[in-house]
Formats: C-alpha cells, structure tokens, sequence
C-alpha cells in the first residue's frame, strides 16, 4: 500500500534505456520517491483509471509513445477533473518548437529535453522533482483524491 509520506512519480517512457537512467536518477536523488514505470500511454491510462490506487504526485511523460502519443495522453489528465492538477513533466528528445507550443497549450506543466549525460540528468532531475513535489505541493495540495 502507498505510504502518504512518500511521493508517487510515474515514469513514462517506451524505450528501456531511458526509463532505466530516470528510474536510477530518481533513486538517486529522490530516495524518498516511490517509482512506477510505464511503457505506452495505454498503460498509463488504464493506471490512471483504476479507482482505489494512489494517484502520482508527479508523471514524468515521453512525448513518443507506441499506441497512443503522450500528447494525446496529456489532454486526456487535463480534461479529467480527477487528474487535471498532477504535475506533467514532458520529458522528450523532440527539440520541435511546435511539440513544445502544442505541449503547453494542452497543460503540459513542463517541457524538458532529454538530456546527454547522466551527470545533467540527476541535475534536472533535482530541480525537477524539487519543484513539483516541494515547493509547489507545499502551497496547493490536492484535496480530492487520499494519496495527497
């Protein structure tokens, strides 16, 4: 069962190498984060939907997903009442200005690019996560939902 104390971040990310380097960023720097890892927006939604498990505090979403992309994925959480303030972090190869334009007219809390070192990632990783889990949940939690 989740603990209340500890933070629920979803990872969301077809390609294993770059689910692993964030799952070992995370542990990393946020030892106090409780991780889950999804592969297709698919999956991710059908999570999403199930009525007696703990939300994430934070989904950190590829925007490049098989079945269903992760823009696609992100209008979803933000036309459901239920899930519209988790925190969405589009973490992305896509340097495309109109990705971006498109990811932040749907939402998206942030739009971050996938970095080149793992160095760099633990960086962003710490001030990612920081942001979103204490700074911002410190001032605005979520009251509709146990987890939080």
């Amino acid at each position: 069962m989740h603990s209340p104390s500890k933070n629920l971040v979803f990872i969301v990310d077809d390609k294993d190498d770059d689910s692993t380097i964030l799952l070992i960023a995370f542990s990393k720097v946020r030892p106090d984060c409780r991780l889950e890892c999804y592969t297709s927006g698919k999956e991710l939604s059908e999570r999403l939907m199930l009525t007696n498990a703990p939300l994430p505090n934070l989904i950190m979403l590829d925007l490049i997903l098989p079945e269903v992309d992760g823009l696609l994925i992100l209008k979803r959480i933000r036309s459901n009442p239920l899930l519209n303030q988790i925190p969405v972090v589009i973490f992305t190869h896509s340097d495309s200005k109109s990705d971006l334009i498109q990811c932040y007219e749907a939402g998206a809390s942030s739009y971050i690019l996938k970095p080149g070192s793992f160095e760099e990632l633990g960086r962003l990783v710490e001030v990612t996560s920081h942001y979103w889990l204490d700074t911002v949940r410190k001032t605005a939690r979520i009251s509709n939902h146990p987890s939080y």
